[in-house]
């Protein structure tokens, strides 16, 4: 398993104690907090000023849920999968909104907040090879999608381009493969 963070609103800090941490303010009474709590992985702090970092080693931690509270946490363990722990996010366009329009993997965290005029979208989720997570963004200046892989690679798209790739995954999906 590898992490991929893509959103520059998580962020990993050691106080008060290790963690992966998206705080999302727009005033007010207007926030969402979120968190993965981290034990004994070691984190990557040579990641400068990328848009996109590693902050684990990749296959040295595992993502569990605790038995007894149903805590999600990051551990240290072997994990030789080739999934990904993405933290992505989208924001708005002005007096819009924004959502998650598909997910073919596991959503583990969801972080919204919002304002009169600015929005954001923060989610965490672990895909497998060919799996994907489309966000979506509207507003008065249109709708865009923004689609990851388990790879962290963005793709932008147009509403009329995802309706169109929507159309042409439901056609190939309705036949048998050969």
């Amino acid at each position: 398993m590898k992490a991929i963070i893509v959103d520059h609103n998580f962020q990993y800090s050691e106080t008060p104690f290790p963690a992966i941490r998206c705080e999302l303010v727009y005033g007010a009474n207007k926030r969402d907090r979120g968190m993965i709590p981290v034990s004994g992985v070691p984190f990557n702090p040579n990641h400068g000023d990328k848009a996109q970092y590693e902050p684990f080693k990749q296959g040295t931690f595992k993502v569990i849920k605790t038995r007894e509270k149903g805590t999600l946490m990051i551990v240290r363990d072997i994990d030789t999968t080739d999934r990904t722990l993405l933290f992505a996010g989208i924001g708005m366009g002005f007096r819009g909104g924004c959502s998650i329009a598909y997910c073919s993997g596991t959503i583990l965290q969801i972080i919204h907040a919002s304002s009169a005029c600015d929005r954001h979208l923060s989610v965490a989720a672990i895909l497998a090879p060919g799996e994907v997570i489309d966000l979506k963004s509207w507003g008065r200046y249109g709708t865009t999608y923004k689609r990851y892989n388990h790879d962290g690679v963005l793709v932008s798209y147009t509403k009329q381009e995802y309706e169109a790739l929507s159309e042409l995954n439901a056609s190939t999906e309705d036949g048998e493969q050969l």
